[in-house]
């Protein structure tokens, strides 16, 4: 068996991949280690974390861009208290931008494809993290839909 065919059976060396999110989805737990792709969107719309307690330590997924965003795109984490997601995003011009409470994280509408956000918990707080091709991409604080 070539190395190649046999690399591609084997567990964890491969991203799962989830349905293509085109409109407002709330994410299972079950659903950890998942990549999932984003659609354009016809209007804003959320997507729904499980808590964090919930998901418990080590749980994460990531969403990437397929399209143009067109609209805003939420990632809700749900949050029933203040710092609970620390949000950074990686601009084209090489500048970060963190928020140590932040509330959301978000695709803005100006968001491309193979934009990119990664949400992990430690069982109490969410931390986000992407990369945008565009200046203001990715945003956080952004009210849910």
């Amino acid at each position: 068996m070539a190395i190649a065919q046999y690399n591609k059976n084997l567990r964890g060396l491969r991203e799962r991949c989830g349905p293509t999110i085109s409109q407002a989805k709330t994410i299972d737990v079950a659903e950890c280690a998942m990549t999932f792709m984003v659609d354009a969107a016809a209007a804003k719309y959320n997507i729904t974390l499980p808590s964090a307690s919930n998901a418990g330590p080590g749980w994460w997924c990531k969403f990437i861009m397929q399209a143009t965003a067109g609209f805003d795109i939420v990632i809700d984490p749900q949050l029933t208290a203040s710092n609970n997601i620390m949000a950074t995003a990686f601009k084209d011009d090489d500048a970060s931008d963190s928020d140590e409470a932040a509330k959301s994280i978000a695709f803005d509408a100006t968001a491309i494809k193979g934009d990119w956000i990664k949400v992990w918990t430690d069982g109490a707080y969410w931390y986000a993290w992407g990369v945008t091709s565009v200046n203001g991409g990715i945003l956080d604080d952004q009210a849910p839909a």
